[in-house]
């Protein structure tokens, strides 16, 4: 299969020829429209999380956990948790388990939970998170939507106010 693509930025001309082209456009498009989001979100002062596509090579641009932290202070132990679970998801860490929450609060001078399994699992209840498939044969949790848009909505929304 052959594709060609004619990508040039002076007066925006993009050129794509070939199998799956209107699946390539419109990915880009995705693409566009996700950078216009998060060129908005930062403008608006919320502090942007990006990752590369590319598993393995996710780089954090812009603020590290610690940053992260103090920037929305979180006021209970729930909010810290999801904060940090969204910060690793973000990192490109799909999947969290005890020994990466501890780790992550030993990073950002946090005292740990006493019982991260307990933690995590409230978290479960209260929808922000769902138990995953374990990870290096343990307990695993991975972020929902629902937590996403408590973090983005409540703790990120509210450091963007300040």
């Amino acid at each position: 299969m052959k594709i060609n693509i004619k990508l040039v930025q002076g007066k925006s001309e993009m050129t794509v020829e070939g199998q799956n082209a209107k699946e390539i456009i419109d990915s880009l498009d995705d693409i566009q429209t996700i950078i216009e989001k998060i060129s908005g979100m930062s403008s608006m002062g919320v502090p942007v999380v990006t990752t590369s596509t590319s598993q393995g090579s996710n780089q954090f641009l812009n603020v590290s956990a610690s940053e992260l932290m103090s920037q929305t202070k979180p006021r209970n132990i729930s909010d810290k948790i999801i904060l940090m679970v969204y910060y690793l998801w973000q990192t490109g860490t799909q999947t969290v388990h005890a020994n990466d929450m501890a780790s992550i609060f030993k990073q950002v001078l946090e005292p740990p939970a006493k019982n991260w399994g307990v933690m995590l699992n409230n978290l479960v209840t209260k929808g922000f998170l769902t138990t995953a498939a374990k990870k290096d044969n343990i307990r695993a949790w991975s972020i929902t939507r629902t937590g996403m848009d408590h973090v983005e909505k409540n703790l990120l929304k509210k450091d963007a106010e300040k």
